[in-house]
């Protein structure tokens, strides 16, 4: 079935890995131009080789950032809009998981999480908005 993704341009935050990279391999299988984001260069790199090695031909990015950080948010955004000319799709996956008992989550544990998963998908949508409404995008959280 033609989802309409043929040369729609695709941000991924959380895109090097679960969700995120599963995500990449669906759009990408639909025609679509794919920026991965995330924090690890090392990963992010590792993640573009592999997609690329399943999909021949395959255009796909990495660009290093983390959610929490607006400015980050606001540049991987600009860059991925300035590589393909537009952004037509966010994909929200970023995010980070604790294990443990409540009573023994530490405030700046809780911190990071809030600031990764819930403040990282306002950080990342803000910036993108603009775009977004360009192009009468999504976004997928």
């Amino acid at each position: 079935m033609d989802l309409g993704l043929s040369s729609k341009t695709v941000l991924i935050s959380g895109g090097t890995s679960g969700i995120g990279l599963e995500a990449a391999r669906e759009f990408l299988q639909e025609g679509a131009r794919v920026c991965l984001m995330g924090r690890s260069e090392e990963r992010g790199q590792a993640a573009v080789r592999l997609l690329q090695h399943e999909a021949h031909g395959a255009d796909v990015c990495f660009m290093a950032g983390d959610v929490r950080s607006k400015a980050d948010c606001g540049r991987v955004v600009r860059e991925t809009a300035e590589r393909f000319g537009g952004l037509d799709v966010l994909v929200n996956s970023a995010g980070i998981y604790r294990e443990g008992a409540l009573e023994d989550l530490r405030e700046e544990e809780l911190d990071d999480l809030l600031d990764c998963n819930v403040k990282g998908v306002f950080h990342l949508t803000q910036a993108a908005l603009p775009a977004l409404k360009a192009s009468r995008g999504a976004v997928v959280n």
